[in-house]
């Protein structure tokens, strides 16, 4: 899903985690009317798990489970079109793990995709519907996030797979066509083998923070790109979970979520405080936008491991602390 300046769009995702249904369709909302409206059908298939990104005119969708094709969707027209196919994987696997297997972001002119399991990348310029193939991060790493600071794109990874003896957040950085290595975040503390996870990561006016999945059991850390290492900030204040939800920018601020119920924070970087309040629900980004003074949510789940039971979705609306 994806936010215009004036409607939210979402579009296809399944009804369960099985993938046994499969949805195609997708519908616009806008707030200020609070009304939906359905959107034209698109000529691609059916599919979960895919990219999507607003480029200021039009939503890409590209890649999912097993696929790599996509189309570009005007609002103005409410119309679709094809896009080239994608060099890489743009997903994971049929019955494979979902999170961390893709990571994206959008710099203001091109759509970056990092397939994590085979450290693939590419660029998509819509301008000129042409993709470009990016060198690999050469992180060891089986799970991964694209993040933007305005400047240049940054991959964070970490090793799920060998935890609890492997804890660390790994992080390059794309700087004149190269990656460059930059120094690691570890998350364990005496009292807690934490995993890092890499899409617990955000921007935040001229710093990355990262935390844990324990919340405000575990550390939060700062990192400035220029300045060196990591430093411990204020804790996040979401309760401890084994998963939290993937964070949303709020302009300079982020906001994340608990995952584990109706939990979030939003982060201040000019005092380095956070500050908690409630939503409904169990959203992450994946379903979650910042309109610039409100967060909505379409499609909030809980959770995955629910043995293929159908999702619950529910649409709301949230105003964080000012």
């Amino acid at each position: 899903m994806i936010w215009t300046g004036s409607e939210m769009i979402v579009w296809g995702g399944e009804g369960d985690e099985t993938g046994s249904e499969l949805f195609s369709d997708g519908a616009a909302y806008d707030p200020e009317t609070e009304r939906w409206r359905m959107l034209a059908s698109s000529p691609i298939a059916a599919r979960r798990y895919h990219v999507a990104a607003w480029t200021g005119t039009e939503m890409l969708v590209v890649g999912g489970v097993d696929e790599r094709d996509g189309a570009k969707y005007s609002p103005a027209s409410d119309s679709w079109e094809m896009v080239s196919v994608s060099p890489i994987p743009m997903g994971p696997p049929a019955g494979a793990p979902i999170e961390g297997v893709v990571g994206s972001v959008w710099t203001g002119e091109q759509l970056v995709v990092w397939h994590v399991a085979s450290d693939q990348l590419a660029a998509y310029d819509p301008g000129v519907d042409e993709w470009t193939l990016l060198p690999p991060t050469g992180l060891p790493v089986d799970n991964g996030a694209l993040r933007w600071n305005g400047e240049e794109v940054y991959a964070f990874g970490a090793h799920v797979a060998s935890y609890p003896s492997d804890n660390e957040l790994l992080v390059s950085r794309l700087r004149d066509g190269q990656w460059q290595q930059l120094p690691s975040a570890e998350f364990s503390t005496p009292e807690h083998n934490i995993a890092a996870r890499a899409i617990l990561t955000g921007w935040a006016s001229d710093h990355f923070v990262a935390w844990s999945g324990d919340g405000r059991q575990g550390l939060t850390l700062a990192f400035a790109p220029d300045e060196g290492g990591w430093r411990q900030i204020a804790r996040n204040p979401d309760p401890p979970c084994d998963g939290q939800g993937e964070p949303i920018q709020a302009y300079d601020a982020i906001i994340s979520f608990g995952w584990c119920g109706p939990n979030a924070a939003i982060y201040e970087p000019s005092n380095g405080s956070w500050t908690a309040f409630e939503v409904t629900g169990y959203p992450t980004a994946r379903y979650t936008i910042w309109t610039g003074t409100e967060v909505l949510n379409w499609g909030d789940t809980c959770c995955y491991g629910t043995g293929g039971e159908p999702f619950t979705v529910r649409a709301w609306r949230s105003s964080p602390p000012s």
